[in-house]
C-alpha cells in the first residue's frame, strides 16, 4: 500500500512591489486529476498579502476542490485541509517571491 496525501497545494507567485503580478495555484489529491485553482488565482491578482486576503483565497481554492469521501476522510474535511494548506503554501510563496 502506498501513502496518499489527503490534500496538497502548490503555488508560484511573482510580485511587483509586493503586489501579485502572476500566480499559479494547483490542488492535488482533491479531484480525479490535479486542479488549477483558476478562480483563486484571479482573485489574488493585483492584491497585497494580508490575513484577510489569505482567508478569502483559501476559501475560493477550497471551493474549486472536488474531493470525495474515502478512507482518508470526508469531502468536507479535505476541503478544510485545502484551506489550511493553501494559506501556508501562499505565505511561503510570497516570502520567496519577496526575497
Amino acid at each position: 500500500m502506498t501513502d496518499s496525501p489527503i490534500a496538497s497545494v502548490a503555488a508560484l507567485v511573482t510580485l511587483d512591489r509586493n503586489t501579485v503580478r502572476s500566480v499559479k495555484i494547483v490542488l492535488q489529491a482533491v479531484g480525479p486529476v490535479p486542479i488549477r485553482a483558476v478562480r483563486a488565482e484571479e482573485f489574488l491578482m493585483g492584491k497585497h498579502l494580508s490575513e484577510n486576503v489569505l482567508g478569502e483565497v483559501a476559501g475560493i481554492a477550497a471551493g474549486e476542490a472536488r474531493p470525495i469521501l474515502d478512507i482518508y476522510g470526508s469531502a468536507e474535511y479535505k476541503r478544510e485541509m485545502v484551506k489550511v494548506i493553501t494559506k501556508h503554501v501562499l505565505r511561503q510563496a510570497f516570502e520567496r517571491a519577496a526575497s
